[in-house]
């Protein structure tokens, strides 16, 4: 009789360590359920054609507490330079967990969750490992969001950049495969009409040996700095000849001027396009 009831008593018990396990296999389960649930809309979030940083951001902020074990009393804070997002009650406390949001090594924001309430001791704190691996995660793809907009942003300017050179390409060639009609050597009715003469004679007539060899080396596409170097002159005189050079050769600008280089044969054209 006593060894059936002592039989009785381990199935028993044995039973309610069963029950046990189960329990805890299906809080551990739903927490599994409920991190995929985040990251499969954080991913939505961020996979979105165009969206910013910040949107990506607020995106995470408003889906973080419900993939935390426990909700009801978790609040988000996620800040970007000197932008921050919140929940609506988000308060700081004592519980919490933070991680770095990272661009090619530099942090550029940080991830906080808190809870408002304390609860069970558990890995970190009150939190799960998996919340601290999930926490790591989402800030690594916020970094990585950062990065794609970086690169988006300075494709753009570049875009922008060549598009502008590209159209004075353009309109310079258009000008040199479309010479003006040469007027006589020295004439007057030249100058006053906004066309010179362009052979190197007509323009050392206008031009004094300092200016010449400025105007040589604005055709062969040296800035200003580099005439000055060249020349053994500061930037200061640079500028002035330039000046007397447009002036006399009645144009606007060193482009302008270079055509009239270019003409006189100073340089061949693939050394403007440099």
């Amino acid at each position: 009789m006593a060894k059936s009831q002592r039989a009785i008593n381990k199935a028993t018990r044995q039973e309610s360590v069963d029950e046990r396990s189960d329990e805890l296999l299906r809080v551990d389960l739903g927490e599994r359920v409920k991190e995929l649930n985040c990251i499969y809309h954080i991913s939505a979030v961020i996979a979105k054609p165009g969206v910013s940083l910040a949107d990506a951001l607020r995106g995470v902020i408003f889906l973080l507490p419900a993939a935390w074990q426990y909700p009801e009393v978790t609040v988000a804070r996620g800040t970007l330079g000197e932008g921050e997002f919140t929940t609506h009650n988000f308060r700081e406390t004592i519980w919490k967990q933070t991680s770095d949001i990272e661009m090619d090594t530099e942090r550029i924001g940080t991830l906080e969750v808190c809870y408002l309430e304390e609860r069970p001791e558990s890995d970190e704190g009150p939190f799960l490992r998996e919340e601290r691996a999930l926490l790591d995660a989402l800030a690594g793809l916020l970094g990585i969001v950062a990065k794609r907009v970086s690169l988006e942003r300075q494709l753009h300017r570049r875009s922008a950049q060549l598009a502008t050179v590209e159209g004075q390409v353009g309109t310079v060639a258009h000008i040199v495969s479309h010479d003006s009609p040469q007027l006589p050597d020295g004439s007057k009715e030249g100058i006053d009409s906004g066309h010179t003469g362009d052979g190197p004679e007509q323009i050392r007539r206008l031009l004094s040996p300092r200016e010449m060899e400025i105007l040589q080396c604005l055709t062969r596409g040296l800035s200003n700095a580099q005439i000055a170097v060249s020349l053994g002159i500061n930037s200061q005189t640079v500028k002035n000849h330039l000046t007397s050079v447009y002036s006399k050769l009645m144009v606007d600008d060193r482009t302008q001027a270079a055509l009239h280089g270019l003409r006189a044969g100073w340089a061949e054209w693939h050394d403007v396009q440099r």
